[in-house]
């Protein structure tokens, strides 16, 4: 499964609290928030 669409899900309540979720969208989270301020670093955003 894409991470996009995990993180969706995962927001949404269907995939539990497990550790690995916590992870995998904690990691995504850092992914997000690190592309968003590139872009911003850039001027793209």
């Amino acid at each position: 499964m894409a991470s996009e669409v995990f993180y969706q899900r995962f927001e949404a309540g269907e995939l539990g609290d497990g550790a690995d979720f916590i992870e995998w969208a904690s990691f995504y989270d850092m992914y997000r928030n690190a592309k968003n301020r590139l872009a911003a670093v850039r001027g793209e955003g």
